[in-house]
């Protein structure tokens, strides 16, 4: 009675496949970054922002304060900071992540710059001009390939002044599991 329905069972995503024998549509969403394993890296290593990292920040400049990764521009200019990502990734997904600073200050009108890369690509970039009001970013980033399990994800963070910038929240999913998903925010 059942000889040959193997190949049908087997793309029930309630068994962990998609019927195109890829993984199943996640039903929630996983993490893809630590907040407390952000590590600083060098000049040399910085990946995509290597053109854009003059200091490696370490110390009071970048901490963990649960439940955030925190840069301190009081302490140095900024940094890039990276770890391997968890999961693998697919080409539908997105990536969310939380971001704030508090109001931007410098002795003189400047520029701060935070970016967001996977692998060697940078996915998220934003430029403020400083002085600046404070300002929370959460942005949906279509992840638009496979990556997978062990890859960098960086941060980088600059700016002139003694500024504040916080990260929470590096998860990635389908838009499904983000209750709040807005396309292109």
């Amino acid at each position: 009675m059942w000889r040959g329905l193997g190949p049908w069972l087997a793309c029930l995503p309630v068994l962990g496949a998609a019927c195109d024998g890829g993984p199943a549509p996640r039903t929630e969403a996983v993490l893809v970054a630590d907040m407390a394993a952000w590590a600083p890296v060098g000049v040399d290593d910085a990946g995509p922002f290597t053109d854009v990292t003059t200091t490696t920040c370490t110390g009071a400049g970048a901490r963990y304060e649960d439940p955030v990764f925190e840069v301190n521009t009081d302490a140095c200019d900024g940094g890039t900071f990276a770890q391997p990502m968890p999961h693998a990734l697919y080409d539908d997904e997105y990536i969310h992540f939380v971001l704030w600073h508090q109001q931007l200050l410098a002795e003189t009108a400047a520029e701060a710059y935070v970016g967001i890369a996977v692998g060697d690509d940078i996915i998220w970039e934003v430029t403020v001009p400083i002085p600046a009001t404070e300002q929370v970013y959460k942005p949906y980033v279509p992840v638009g390939r496979f990556v997978p399990p062990g890859a960098r994800v960086s941060v980088h963070v600059h700016n002139h002044g003694e500024n504040s910038y916080k990260f929470l929240d590096f998860t990635a999913g389908p838009a499904a599991v983000f209750p709040n998903f807005e396309e292109g925010r």
